[in-house]
């Protein structure tokens, strides 16, 4: 169904609440996880999260590194995860092989598919969906069922209105950093967990520095190629950091560390005009020793996706109260 410019830019000032019925021709994108040694962990989490908000399984493109098992070795890691996947009755996922290492695995999902194509990666051990529908600190809550496929086809018209060509959930978790309402368009992080994009070939949209900083990577790219994303900050994808398995189990926290500064001193040099080196959070395994310079046009405020919850309102007004009227209320009583 063609969208003229008016319309489109309606459906991306509004709530995406309105596209659960229609897509207005957004296309329902392709998901792709690179994945290693978490086969179960897939099925148990990702997979699950996806057919709890009836994702259709069909879409999801695993790619998995051509190595044996290394708890089995005379079976090849692939033969695993179908296995699994045959277990819990998840069939309908596709499994390519990929690169050894993150790197590589995005290179070859980027070559996989036809340019153009909406696509989406997640993660292998995403626990949960969350979004942030009021301003009160417990104003998270678990995303309800086919709002995930309405947000990809909300961030796809926001995308083609904007001229740009990636999108990103958020990359903070704690409930009091998320923003209900707001899409940032300022240059960031985009979140690893879940983000989209339309697939473009070319050397100069291909990552070429460590596995460990592919988001930070891309982030740059990204910004660079069109000079703009933007990331829903009121939505996220939960998980559990430094867990067993993935491509984190190949080498050491040192080694890691050491491999992430020398690669985010590279990318500091290359986009000096986004990226900057921050050598005081070098003392810490659970940050990246960088900091974003603050680039890009004002948020969106979505209209429709925050509610006054826990806030009571005052008599016979529309807005909520402030926390001096509730006082002078209170010291009448």
């Amino acid at each position: 169904m063609p969208v003229n410019l008016k319309k489109r830019v309606a459906i991306c000032r509004s709530s995406y609440k309105h596209l659960l019925r229609q897509r207005f021709g957004a296309p329902l994108p392709s998901i792709v996880i690179a994945t290693t040694g978490r086969a179960e962990t897939l099925c148990r989490k990702t997979l699950t999260v996806l057919r709890n908000q009836r994702y259709p399984l069909r879409k999801v493109h695993l790619f998995v590194p051509h190595v044996r098992d290394p708890t089995n070795p005379t079976r090849m890691m692939r033969a695993v995860y179908r296995e699994a996947l045959r277990k819990h009755r998840m069939s309908a996922v596709h499994v390519h092989r990929g690169g050894r290492n993150m790197l590589q695995q995005c290179r070859t999902a980027v070559k996989y598919f036809r340019p153009g194509k909406y696509l989406l990666m997640m993660s292998d051990n995403i626990d949960s969906l969350k979004i942030k529908t009021s301003k009160h600190k417990h104003g998270c809550y678990d995303l309800p069922c086919r709002h995930f496929q309405a947000i990809t086809a909300h961030a796809y018209h926001i995308m083609r209105w904007t001229r740009t060509y990636t999108w990103s959930l958020a990359s903070c978790k704690s409930p009091l950093n998320m923003q209900a309402g707001m899409i940032s368009r300022k240059f960031g992080l985009i979140d690893g967990n879940c983000y989209g994009w339309i697939n473009r070939h070319g050397k100069d949209v291909l990552h070429k520095h460590h596995s460990t900083t592919v988001d930070l990577e891309w982030s740059c790219l990204a910004w660079q190629k069109v000079g703009g994303f933007f990331r829903y900050q009121y939505i996220s994808a939960i998980k559990k950091y430094r867990s067993g398995g993935g491509f984190r189990s190949t080498m050491s926290v040192a080694k890691r560390r050491r491999l992430t500064s020398q690669a985010i001193k590279r990318l500091a040099k290359t986009f000096p005009h986004l990226v900057r080196y921050n050598a005081r959070k070098e003392v810490s395994n659970s940050m990246q020793p960088y900091t974003t310079l603050p680039v890009g046009p004002q948020p969106l405020r979505i209209v429709g996706d925050v509610q006054n919850r826990g806030r009571p309102r005052i008599h016979m007004t529309s807005r909520s109260s402030t926390s001096t009227e509730r006082m002078r209320v209170l010291r009448k009583q």
